[in-house]
């Protein structure tokens, strides 16, 4: 018996076990995890047993992103995936920010409950800092970035009391309550430290409720208008012809925004815009989506991305994250092949773990964090407390001048930190300082 026929008749085994156990009658799909080091011919030789066992439909998973994708669906958090193979032991860790429901529309008034989460990270006085509990209202975006920003509960390192901290991982469950008239009261509940928090005074509504006033709001709205043009510009690289319509549609829309800015004269107006956009941004967000366009966006994500790397951050002599990059590369590559749903999906996870690999390496270099620093500096409109960006500030020139970047780090991921949730202006920044603190 060879080796793809042994592996057919166990691949055979266990479909006969899963269906009996789950009383299903015809197979719509199937997974298979392989070891991560598999090269190409393994890879196609897992294949063929398949088809040999009788199964049509395949994808390949590597094992540790099965085991990532796995429990990033179960919970949020930072988790350590680890591997013990046959004389290797591979590690990956792994950040889950999902969101989580926690009332669905046409539920009967009033109405309460609680929802458990995870700290994604620690906090507390030796790890300076907060944890946000975003709230939106669902709009039917995939991203939840892209619906109505309703409001933040943030506990800083400031609020806890003497001595304690969070520690990444620990329970987090959000307590809520809607009265009859569809408002929301929160707390939030630390078990590992015995301590709950309020909303009368925690919750701060800036995501929802920021001022556009003056010239700092104009800038505000100036900045989500750009936001979607550059979001749209990449799906017209993406897709062209393919949705002319469609895009010119958004084109439009996104002009008469910049006019309405133009003529605007009030924050109410402003906010307006904001709103508009938003709209905006979810129809290209599901244009970019679409069954036949997602590939060939991917696609260019893939490209763009291995581009960057190799002008921005590869290194001259081969490293363990450089090699790991470029298989993380070949793999995503080999799943856009595929063209289904569920190639797309786990391509779409590679390029993010790719694109982690790309932040850290540009984070270890000196011009880079100079050059956020300068970035952040400029951004003072973005700010949610203009005093903490004056003295973060300040604090960052200091730094620059003493050519102190672990300083410099520390400071610029305090002034992201600072930054509004507003309409998703700062939403990649805010993954961006997730990413960089792992």
């Amino acid at each position: 018996m060879t080796p793809e026929e042994c592996s057919a008749e166990i691949i055979r085994q266990l479909v006969s076990q899963a269906l009996l156990e789950t009383n299903v009658s015809e197979i719509e799909g199937t997974a298979i995890t392989i070891p991560a080091a598999f090269n190409q011919m393994q890879s196609e030789a897992t294949l063929r047993a398949a088809r040999a066992a009788g199964l049509d439909r395949v994808v390949l998973l590597q094992e540790p992103i099965a085991a990532a994708m796995a429990q990033a669906n179960s919970d949020s958090g930072q988790f350590l995936v680890y591997d013990l193979g046959g004389g290797t032991f591979d590690l990956a860790l792994v950040q889950s920010l999902s969101g989580q429901p926690i009332i669905q529309k046409g539920t009967p008034l009033p109405a309460n409950g609680s929802q458990p989460l995870k700290a994604a990270y620690g906090v507390g006085p030796s790890l300076p800092g907060h944890i946000d509990l975003e709230l939106f209202q669902d709009e039917n975006a995939r991203d939840p970035d892209l619906n109505l920003a309703i409001g933040s509960f943030r506990i800083s390192h400031h609020d806890l009391p003497e001595g304690l901290e969070i520690k990444e991982g620990d329970p987090v469950i959000f307590h809520w309550a809607m009265d009859d008239s569809g408002l929301l009261t929160a707390s939030v509940e630390l078990p590992s430290l015995q301590q709950t928090f309020s909303s009368k005074r925690f919750y701060v509504d800036q995501a929802g409720h920021h001022s556009f006033d003056g010239d700092a709001g104009e800038k505000l709205v100036e900045t989500t208008i750009s936001v979607a043009e550059a979001e749209s510009a990449e799906v017209v690289k993406a897709v062209g012809a393919g949705a002319k319509q469609e895009l010119d549609d958004v084109e439009q829309k996104l002009e008469e925004q910049r006019r309405r800015l133009g003529a605007a004269s009030s924050g109410d107006e402003r906010r307006s815009i904001t709103e508009s956009v938003r709209h905006i941004r979810q129809q290209v967000a599901r244009l970019r989506l679409q069954p036949e366009h997602r590939g060939r966006y991917l696609e260019l994500k893939l490209n763009d991305l291995i581009s960057r790397y190799n002008e921005l951050a590869r290194p001259e002599k081969p490293t363990p994250q450089s090699e790991r990059l470029d298989q993380q590369a070949a793999a995503a590559a080999n799943e856009l092949k595929r063209r289904t749903d569920a190639a797309f999906d786990l391509a779409d996870v590679i390029i993010d773990q790719m694109d982690t690999i790309y932040w850290r390496t540009l984070w270890q270099k000196a011009d880079f964090v100079r050059f956020m620093f300068d970035r952040a500096s400029k951004q003072r409109h973005l700010a949610a407390n203009k005093e903490t960006f004056d003295l973060l500030l300040a604090d960052g020139e200091n730094a620059v001048k003493a050519g102190d970047v672990d300083e410099l780090r520390i400071i610029v991921l305090r002034m992201w930190d600072n930054q509004i949730t507003t309409e998703n202006i700062s939403g990649d920044i805010r993954k961006l300082a997730s990413v960089l603190r792992g």
